[in-house]
């Protein structure tokens, strides 16, 4: 081999190793409740942006205090792994995206309507109905309240859950609920040991997906990329994705192959994506 040859192939591994120059923050909360994800998630997404940024970090923000440091850190973009802080002035959520914009700091995710929507499951499916787009029945009842069951409008079996929490906080086998007594215990559990309204809907007994969606930076079209999630049967013989389940990472995943399931899940993906109006940034797409 040449010297020419050499050195186009030492010039090629360094452009294949160069990263950008730009600052990447990962935003999480410490707090139980206020976190989209779990550490290790965290830590999975830092791992994947070092390989592609110059700089990148992982910040806690569990207060103000918290929030200003990140500020001072002037990053050029915000991956966002929590909604909102704790603290909040009168009636006034302190939602992070809102606050981000403020200091005209970019973020990953939506913007602090489509978040509300996101962070109200009983909210995000009146949105969802009001677009036309089918959604499991349900009731949404004050935690404080007693529900009337003589005015419970729902068939059973009946799927019970926190109305503003995420990351399966609330839910295990129990969740699923097949009569009046079952139900009353699992509205006691939630009631004793969550700080959230509780959503009651129809349990839909079925396959269970998630589809990533993604606008492409040039021709401004949505990219899908459905999965199939399948946890494990629990003590009732349910398969749902409870706290357990996400924090031991145990469901299996698999790709949506059959090409007519793919377009069917992509497309009612899209329809909600447009429903909640749902933003996304493309600029962190890695094959």
């Amino acid at each position: 081999m040449g010297k020419s040859s050499k050195w186009r192939l030492i010039q090629i591994g360094e452009l294949a190793i160069k990263k950008l120059n730009q600052h990447i923050e990962i935003v999480r909360s410490a707090r139980r409740g206020y976190e989209a994800s779990n550490e290790t998630s965290a830590k999975s997404v830092f791992d994947v942006l070092s390989k592609h940024y110059r700089t990148v970090g992982i910040s806690t923000v569990n207060n103000i205090h918290d929030f200003e440091a990140l500020v001072r850190k002037q990053p050029d973009l915000v991956f966002l792994r929590s909604k909102f802080l704790p603290e909040n002035t009168g009636d006034s959520i302190l939602w992070i995206s809102a606050l981000l914009k403020k200091h005209g700091i970019n973020h990953t995710g939506s913007e602090q309507m489509a978040i509300e929507l996101e962070s109200d499951k009983a909210l995000a499916k009146l949105q969802v109905k009001k677009a036309g787009l089918s959604t499991a029945r349900f009731v949404k009842i004050s935690a404080d309240k007693p529900l009337n069951f003589g005015s419970l409008s729902l068939e059973f079996p009946l799927f019970v859950k926190p109305t503003t929490l995420s990351d399966g906080i609330g839910i295990d086998a129990n969740s699923v609920v097949h009569d009046e007594a079952s139900l009353a215990a699992k509205i006691a559990e939630l009631t004793a040991n969550v700080t959230s309204d509780i959503l009651i809907e129809e349990y839909l007994d079925g396959r269970e997906f998630s589809v990533a969606v993604l606008r492409d930076e040039d021709t401004g079209n949505l990219l899908t990329m459905p999965i199939e999630i399948i946890p494990a049967a629990n003590s009732n013989g349910n398969r749902i994705l409870d706290y357990a389940t996400k924090h031991t990472d145990t469901e299996q995943v698999l790709a949506v192959k059959n090409k007519r399931l793919n377009m069917l899940v992509s497309e009612s993906a899209k329809d909600v994506f447009f429903a909640l109006g749902a933003r996304v940034t493309a600029g962190l797409i890695f094959v």
